[in-house]
């Protein structure tokens, strides 16, 4: 069975396998959008109950999708009907509401902006979400409407600010996306700790060595839930600058949260092979450890203290060789130092880009 053959069935046949109580329900498909992108969802309406959970048709499909007609169909009823019948559905019902409502009254929803990160599947679905871009990444305002639990985790449930909100609110997206930063520090602080605590806090009742601290920091949110989007905060990467002794190497782990390796952990400084190994690792870990909806780029970053910028770090590694290269032809036409005096010179100026001193 084809996915479309997969909708099409369920839509006709799906009012037939449920509940009695769901006998006055009509199914509608509709399109949704999530962090892995558009996805096709099954919705139960009546004409007194318009607000309604969206069950995504995609997931069912990757569950039901090769099971005879029948078995299909019962599997699909009894998941739907669980969903309807759950607490949840109280639950997202109230969150609908509330998305009507922030979708009309500014002055409710400012309070509720947030700054999150566009995973890679979303990325590269070519939505037409409103950001701010950075190398790869993506650095979107959601409005937050609720939470939901799923395996005993609480996820936050939100939606994108896009063209048509800001249309309704008469809003620019600078002065939206400045609303949700100034959000951040109450509704989802930062939190920077070490590897190693963090680890702890995951695995308490594990009896783990951690006799060798582990030099990387962990940048997230109190809710370890999106917590990427952090680091953009104001100050955020020149505090982490202060704390590792200068520029440093991000490392993309997820949209919850990003590692940052300090100059400590480059002891050849940032060269191509160090970028190279790094990202080889970051991708490795994407395919195999992260589930797509979480990914967030293939691509190392660097933050260079001195500039206040941060570039993917093969482009940092660019500027640097490009640096370094107009040093020397400079002192090549001026050709009034001794070679020895040269090549210490060099030898500096490497150094110090490498290992810069801030102190």
């Amino acid at each position: 069975m084809t996915k479309g053959e997969f909708y099409q069935t369920i839509e006709q046949f799906i009012t037939g396998m449920l509940p009695e109580q769901f006998a006055n329900y009509t199914p509608e498909l509709v399109s949704g959008i999530n962090q892995t992108g558009e996805y096709t969802g099954l919705v139960l309406r009546t004409e007194e109950e318009n607000i309604a959970p969206v069950i995504n048709l995609d997931e069912m499909y990757e569950k039901y999708g090769l099971y005879e007609e029948l078995e299909m169909l019962m599997a699909v009823a009894n998941d739907v009907t669980e969903i309807y019948e759950s607490e949840d559905k109280i639950r997202v019902e109230n969150m609908r509401q509330d998305a009507i409502r922030v979708r009309d009254d500014y002055e409710y929803a400012k309070g509720k902006l947030f700054l999150s990160m566009a995973s890679m599947p979303r990325k590269e679905s070519n939505l037409s979400d409103l950001h701010k871009q950075v190398g790869d990444l993506q650095v979107q305002v959601r409005i937050m409407i609720g939470q939901m639990w799923t395996q005993n985790e609480a996820v936050n449930a939100s939606i994108v600010v896009n063209e048509e909100l800001l249309k309704n609110w008469e809003k620019g997206f600078d002065e939206v996306y400045e609303e949700a930063t100034k959000n951040m520090s109450k509704i989802l602080p930062t939190v920077i700790e070490p590897m190693d605590q963090l680890l702890k806090e995951m695995s308490p009742a594990v009896n783990m060595d951690f006799e060798n601290d582990i030099p990387l920091l962990v940048v997230r949110n109190q809710s370890q839930n999106h917590g990427a989007a952090n680091l953009f905060l104001p100050g955020i990467m020149d505090e982490l600058a202060d704390r590792v002794g200068g520029s440093y190497l991000i490392i993309p782990s997820s949209v919850h949260e990003v590692l940052i390796l300090p100059p400590s952990m480059m002891e050849d400084g940032l060269n191509k092979d160090m970028v190279t190994d790094v990202e080889k690792m970051i991708q490795e870990i994407n395919e195999t450890f992260v589930s797509p909806e979480d990914r967030l780029s293939d691509h190392a970053y660097y933050y260079d203290a001195e500039r206040k910028e941060i570039s993917i770090a093969s482009e940092a590694l660019l500027h640097i060789d490009h640096a370094l290269s107009t040093t020397q032809k400079k002192m090549d036409v001026e050709n009034q130092t001794p070679q020895v005096m040269v090549d210490e010179v060099a030898k500096n100026i490497i150094e110090d880009v490498i290992h810069p001193n801030f102190s």
